[in-house]
This record gives C-alpha cells, structure tokens and sequence, in this order.
C-alpha cells in the first residue's frame, strides 16, 4: 500500500513537473534569446538571434578573424549554420540549429566552425580515402570507432571515441587557454549563454563559491606555445571532469584569429554544490550521519565529519573524520589524512601518493602510514576477564616508472613498480605459526609489470544522469611477484590480473576482469583465490523522451587453501540482505538491472525506475560434495539523483526474496543513499596482495 502511493504522488509530480518543464521552456526568457524587433535592442549589447524559415539567397558568414561592429551604424546580421561557434566577451555559443543573428554595435566578436563539425568532415574524408582498399579499411575500422554527429540527440553518442572531435587541430600550436565556469544550477558546458532564471536557483548560486580558476589551470596537462596532441586533450576533459567537485567539463578548439596555424583552447566546466551528507538509518538502535565538504572555498581540498550510534557498542558512538589535499601546488599529489574512534579502538591514517596522470606520466609514488589502537577482553588461566589493548602500525610505500611503446597514439604503455610494505604489532595477544596469524610481524617486497593499452569512450545514462561518463575501453595484463618475510618464517607471492573491455557495435559494452594469486610456501600453495568479473551494459533504447539501459554483472571468487576462519561476506551482494551473515569459501553473483531514465526533472533532481534481479550460489568447500545455497532477489526502485549535488542517489525500492537463510519468504520497502558505480574496467596499478572479496 506504501508503495502504491509512492509510486502515485511520484507519477503524479513527474506529470506535473514534465508539463512545467515544457511550458518553462517554451515561455522563460533566456539572456540573448530574445526575438523582440531589432530597432529595441540595439543597446543591449548582446547577440540577438532569431531562426528564420527560409534560408534561400543569404550568404553564410563564417570568419577566422575578431570583427567589432562599432563602425556600423545598427550592427551585423548573420547567418549560421548549425555546428558554428560564436564567440563574443566571454561568451562562448555552440549553434544547434540554423540560426540568424543581429549583433549589436559595438560587439566584438568571432565565428569559426566547431571542433566537432570539423571532427565529422576530417572523419569523412579519410574514410572515403581508405575504402579504395580493403586492407587500409580493415586498418582504419580497428583503430577508429566512431559514428559521426549527434544528430541533435540530447544524449552522447553510445561509446563515443573522446579524442576524435580533436582531430582537426592536430599539431596547431596552443596561443591562448580561457577558462569558463557556468552556473552550478541551470547553466551547462554545452552552451555558456544559459544562466539561472528562476529566484531559488540564483539564490543557490549566489551562495556556491566556484572553484578557483587557478585551481582549474593546475590541472591542466598543457599549457600555451605547445602543440595539440588530441589524446592528451581528452584525457585532460576526463580528468577534470572525474574531480569529485566538478559536475562535468567541455574542453573546444577555436581557431586563432591572428594566426592559422595555433589555436585558442576554451576549458568550460560546471561546479557540483560540493556542501552534502548523507543519513543511513539501519534501524532505532542503528544510525549513521555524515557531514562534508568537497571544495573548501574554492580550493579543491576537503573535510569531512561522520558519527555513528549502534546501542549494542560500548561506547555507544563511533566517530570519523578525514581531510583530503588535492593536487598540491599542481604537482597532481594528492594528501590524505584519516581518523576513526570507536568502541574497538582507533585508527588514524596518512596517505600522500602521485599516480599517473596519462600515458607520458614518467613517474609515479606512494607513501602510507597507520597506526590502530584496538580494544579487546583477554581470557586469563584464572577464566577471568581483563580488558586490553593491542597496538599495531604500518609503513608503506610504492614508486613506478611508465615508458611509452610505439608511437603515442598508440596508447601503449609499460608500467614497472617496486613496493615495501611493513607491519608491526607491538601489544598483542600470543601468537604462534598457526595461531593469531593477522598479528604476525611481516615485511613485503613486492614488484610489479603492467602492460596496458587503455583509451576512453564518451557516454551517459550508464550509472548517472545525463552526464559524461567516461568508460576505458583496452587490455591490460599486470603480473605481481614478490617475497613476504614473516616472523616464523617467509613465503613467495605471485599474482595475475588481466582486464579486457570494448564495445560489441549496436550491441553495447562487455568487460571481463579475472584474477589469480597465491602464495607459496615451498611446494605448498597458500592463501590462493580466483576471481572473475564480467560487466555488459546495453546501448540505449528509446522509448519517447525515456531512455533504457540494460545492465549485466557477472562476479564469481573461490578461496583455496585460506586460512582458519577466513571467509568471505557475501550479504552485501545480493541487496537488502546486509547483516545477515551470508558467508562461504566460494560464490557466484549474477546482478541485473533494466533502467528507465526518465524525462521528469524538478530543479535538477531527475528520477529513474529500475528493475532489479539478484541470483547467487554460495558453496562452502571447492569440490561437489560440499554444501551449496542458492538465493535470489526480485525487486522494483525509484532512484532520485541531483547530479549538482554532493549528496548520493536516494532510492526507495521494494524486494522480494523467495529463499533467504531460514527459508522463509518476505519482502523489504526500503529507502537508502546509494554512490554511481566504478568503471567496468578497473586497473590496479599498484602492485599488492589481491584482497580476498568480492570486488
């Protein structure tokens, strides 16, 4: 009954707010987009464009140098085509259709063509060059994936190469980099002209401080007088648009208006309001607050505040903080400082790393520090109970060196890394060769070879919505090897991860992830797993003004030889069953997904619907013999998200388990926070002991 009035007044509203919406556009005056007669707005100082029904005798003005209008009388009047640029102040507007525009005296402005139309044309005219032979086709398909235009589709195109729409300015020198930043609600990097017009949303802006336009410049991968390298230009795009404080980022080539031969580079992101929380209530006697702050100011840096009551602990209160340092000075290190008090004890951290930040990163490092203070009650010989505490600390540290192989648009690297990790218990219970073995003092030494050719597809509506996701598409094969020199005695570490991911033409993306480590101690194998991963995602399928996406998640570990006591949690992948103590040696986990995006959007806020299907065996040995469950779960949720939020993704969703631990069917109404999943292919750099978990 719940949900059906949920699912009424959320219907209900999306009608609503769709209708709104509609009519909003239709009548909400936009700056610049007034049609009044020319004669009124001859002062205003900004372009005027208007879209005429025919075309026919009206010479179209496209030019590569500035012009003001100052000497004309009225103005200019031009006709653009759809995939021009105008470019006047600051200002810089993508033509999506026809387009007449009136230009106010005394209004400096440019015209070029986009990066992308020219992208399109560059596109066409080597593929009709290489289709005279087959060979130079079959090449040329291999190495490009790309569909042309959008078609004015208000979605990206399904697994878009990143770097084509670069492609025209290749080699062109860098003369000049802008930078600009739009409104955190109702602006969008897709066209700069948009403002916020409504009173809450000007109110919300007003009160969001904008990330700093230095910070912004540090994370730039090239600066003015160096050429353009269309690879490096997308993975710029990527990395600033991956920054947890910014929404998204469009990085435009424009031709140079002195000079033909360089280029002006205009780096326009959108902010997320960085202020969020989160409130995870497991029950009465079970509850979890969090308070953060993704841009301090403006700088990039973060803070944040966590509290947790679980009546059953005592104390009573588990406390948590962290501070975060991004990108220091623009050396793209990154400082992380941790500290968590609870009824176990404490843990303070400290992290300061560098990874690599593209393919011609030359070097890379890691430094990590712990210390953990743990609470516990000892038995004595007397059976008598004391309370004690046991102290440990850890030192960690890793440095690598990348090279490019082949030419660099080859995106072919070779990675080698060397790491030493220790660990020292210093109050601790008693420990032997096969007793309290996670109190063992051990040193590990640790090398690594990854090789990877790794680039990126543009698309959206795959784990948010409607922004620029970005998802790796390669191979990459990672071997670790290493020595592990404990206190009783030392054993050898020798691991594998290869990872595989593209796209299957109109079918949409698959990855496959496996896994393989182990230790040996001698002739004996250790502590060994297996785990594979696969992901499938479909292109999307439209239906009106809704967009549906398939999702396919395959996950399968099994533990060989693992120590006493030393399982797997598996209640947390099959969802709604956290904390009931599904646990095993082995599993495999199949997760589905069909989402509708809707078009119903209030503020920002967007809905979409989603049907869920859970399926996993959980086996307690490796051979048929041993005892296997099997459990499934079927469900329907509403997710909620703001994408200019720090906040998470509400869902309020419905399930219904067949087979759960007693056997007994029910269902959950549940209303949760949940955070955008990972990227399908996800490469592990620094060389380690493969984790024995799900993921």
């Amino acid at each position: 009954m719940r949900l059906s009035i949920v699912f009424f007044i959320f219907l209900i509203g999306g009608v609503f707010s769709d209708a709104w919406s509609q009519s909003a556009k239709k009548y909400r005056a936009k700056p610049h987009y007034y049609a009044y007669p020319q004669e009124q707005v001859y002062d205003s100082g900004h372009p005027i464009f208007a879209y005429p029904e025919s075309r026919e005798g009206k010479e179209r003005r496209i030019m590569s140098e500035e012009t003001d209008t100052t000497k004309s009388k009225l103005g200019a009047t031009l006709i653009l085509q759809k995939g021009d640029q105008l470019i006047y102040y600051d200002t810089l507007v993508q033509i999506k259709s026809d387009t007449q525009v009136f230009i106010p005296r005394g209004v400096r402005y440019r015209v070029s063509v986009s990066s992308e139309v020219k992208a399109n044309q560059f596109y066409d005219r080597t593929k009709i060059k290489v289709e005279k032979h087959w060979w130079t086709q079959l090449m040329f398909n291999s190495i490009i994936s790309y569909e042309g235009p959008n078609q004015g589709s208000d979605v990206v195109n399904e697994f878009k190469e990143s770097q084509v729409v670069y492609y025209p300015y290749e080699g062109k020198t860098i003369a000049n980099i802008h930078i600009k930043q739009v409104d955190v609600l109702e602006g969008t990097v897709d066209d700069t002209t948009i403002v916020a017009t409504t009173k809450l949303a000007k109110l919300a802006n007003s009160l969001h401080t904008n990330t700093w336009e230095r910070i912004i410049r540090n994370n730039l991968l090239f600066a003015p007088g160096e050429s353009i390298f269309s690879y490096l230009v997308a993975d710029n795009e990527r990395l600033i648009r991956q920054l947890p404080y910014i929404l998204d980022c469009r990085i435009l080539v424009v031709n140079n208006p002195v000079d033909s031969s360089m280029v002006d580079l205009w780096v326009i992101t959108e902010d997320k309001f960085s202020l969020g929380g989160e409130l995870v209530v497991g029950g009465p006697d079970d509850v979890y607050g969090e308070v953060y702050e993704q841009n301090i100011g403006g700088t990039g840096h973060e803070v944040g505040f966590g509290i947790q009551y679980i009546a059953q602990d005592d104390p009573t209160n588990d406390y948590r903080a962290r501070y975060l340092a991004r990108n220091i000075f623009g050396t793209f290190t990154d400082l992380a400082i941790r500290y968590r008090h609870y009824f176990k004890g404490s843990q303070t951290t400290f992290d300061f790393s560098r990874g690599f930040v593209n393919q011609f990163t030359k070097y890379a490092f890691g430094t990590s520090a712990g210390l953990v203070k743990e609470n516990v009650k000892e038995v004595q010989a007397d059976s008598s109970i004391t309370p004690a505490q046991y102290t440990s600390n850890y030192q960690d540290g890793w440095v690598g060196r990348q090279f490019v192989i082949g030419d660099k648009v080859d995106r072919k690297n070779l990675i080698f890394i060397a790491r030493i990790r220790r660990y020292d218990a210093v109050d601790r219970p008693f420990v032997s060769i096969d007793s309290n073995a996670n109190y063992h003092n051990y040193r590990l030494f640790v090398g690594g070879i990854t090789f990877k050719r790794i680039n990126y597809y543009k698309n959206n509506f795959i784990n948010r919505f409607g922004v620029t996701e970005d998802i790796p598409h390669g191979y990459f094969v990672q071997y670790n090897f290493g020595y592990e020199d404990s206190e009783f005695k030392g054993r050898f570490y020798n691991s594998a991860t290869i990872g595989l991911g593209y796209r299957l033409n109109r079918l949409g993306y698959v990855s496959f992830v496996n896994d393989f480590g182990m230790y040996l101690r001698g002739d004996n194998v250790e502590q060994a797993l297996y785990r594979a991963r696969v992901t499938f995602l479909t292109n999307i399928i439209r239906a009106g003004r809704h967009k549906i996406r398939n999702s396919f998640y395959y996950t399968y570990v099994a533990g060989i030889n693992r120590r006493k006591g030393e399982i797997v949690n598996f209640d947390n992948k099959i969802q709604g069953l956290a904390g009931t103590g599904l646990q095993a040696l082995q599993g495999t986990f199949i997760h589905y997904e069909l989402v509708d995006f809707t078009p119903w959007n209030v503020y920002g806020f967007r809905a979409a619907w989603a049907i869920l299907a859970d399926a996993g065996w959980l086996q307690s040995g490796r051979d048929t013999r041993s005892t296997s469950d099997f459990y499934t779960a079927f469900g329907i949720a509403l997710r909620v998200r703001n994408e200019s939020l720090a906040i998470k993704s509400i869902e309020l969703s419905f399930k219904y388990y067949p087979t759960i631990t007693d056997q007994n069917k029910y269902y959950i109404l549940d209303l949760s926070t949940s955070t955008p999943g990972s990227t399908p292919l996800d490469l592990p750099i620094v060389p380690g002991v493969i984790p024995y978990q799900l993921r």
